[in-house]
This record gives C-alpha cells, structure tokens and sequence, in this order.
C-alpha cells in the first residue's frame, strides 16, 4: 500500500512503501535514500535488492545507519554503568538497539 502527501516543495511527493517490495518500475531513479531504515529491514539482502532494481545504471543507494553502541558516550555510559550495578546480570537492552549495524 503506498500513500502519498504533498510536501512544501510540489516536485517531492512522499510515498510509504514496503522496501521489500517497492512500487516502482525498474532503473526509476538516480538516488535510493534512507535514513535511520536499513537497521529494521526484517531481510537487508532483499531490501538492498530492491534499492538496486530501481536505480538507473550508475545510480546512487544512499543510506545512513547508527553506529556502534562505543561511539554514542550517552548509551555506552549508561550500558557500562547499569553493568557496575548489576554485575550478575547486567541489563543490555540498550546494546540490543540497532548501533550493531554500522558501516566502516
């Protein structure tokens, strides 16, 4: 199911879609972009499949994702601490957020 909304600036229309199966032809556009998305695809490989159908030949996939939970001070010092108070069984639901999938 795809619903669209007019933004500010008529040339964007804004479309939700499943990224495993998007609605549209194939080699449609020049740049694939999404942030903060790749993390919680249930399948990447298919995702990325499907950002690659759709791109022209020589087109971009552009895609931001958060980093390692060492690199964010704010959740590593709160893991780490929670660690020091509950040495037996320390909570990590924090380290089960998706700062696991980085790129280098």
């Amino acid at each position: 199911y795809a619903a669209s909304r007019q933004g500010l600036d008529s040339r964007i229309t804004w479309l939700q879609a499943d990224a495993l199966k998007l609605p549209f032809d194939d080699a449609s556009f020049d740049l694939v972009c999404c942030q903060f998305g790749a993390m919680f695809f249930p399948d990447r490989v298919a995702a990325y499949r499907e950002a690659k159908r759709v791109l022209k030949p020589g087109g971009h996939f552009l895609f931001s994702v958060w980093d390692r939970i060492e690199e964010n001070i704010f959740a590593d010092d709160v893991t780490n601490a929670l660690a020091r108070i509950f040495p037996h069984d320390p909570p990590r639901f924090l380290a089960r957020t998706p700062h696991g999938y980085h790129c280098l």
